[in-house]
């Protein structure tokens, strides 16, 4: 697992960083394979679990196929969710709610993996700290 790549944006910025809704790559691309995805953590093994809640559309525009993303904030609050852009960015955030309008805490993240295989991408060291607990984690 490659997991000195992984680090909490805070941490480098002094400060926590809170969006409306997380930056969602718009476009299929076969190479970097972008994708959201709800991230859980099995409690017996421990393993990443990703359940994916994008796929390549259909059709095409300018050559380009989108990337189609379910409504992010109908998930339950403390969902976290992986957005990837490519091999080289992959984010993590959790969804809260403030004043009753959901917004995303970025919680983590992960640049310059080794190649493509998303299982290399270690959340643990993020997800099992207290701050970030999320009713999908058991």
């Amino acid at each position: 697992m490659v997991t000195s790549n992984v680090d909490i944006p805070y941490d480098l910025h002094g400060e926590s960083v809170l969006v409306r809704r997380p930056a969602i790559p718009l476009w299929w691309n076969d190479v970097s394979r972008p994708h959201v995805a709800l991230v859980f953590v099995e409690a017996s093994s421990r393993p990443i679990i990703r359940y994916y809640l994008s796929e390549r559309g259909d059709g095409a525009s300018f050559g380009k196929a989108p990337l189609n993303v379910l409504e992010l904030d109908n998930l339950p609050e403390g969902a976290i969710i992986e957005v990837r852009f490519s091999a080289i960015m992959v984010n993590l955030y959790q969804l809260v709610m403030i004043d009753g309008v959901p917004c995303w805490h970025w919680i983590g993240r992960c640049r310059g993996l080794h190649d493509f295989d998303l299982d290399q991408v270690d959340w643990l060291s993020i997800l099992s700290n207290n701050t970030f607990e999320s009713p999908l984690m058991n």
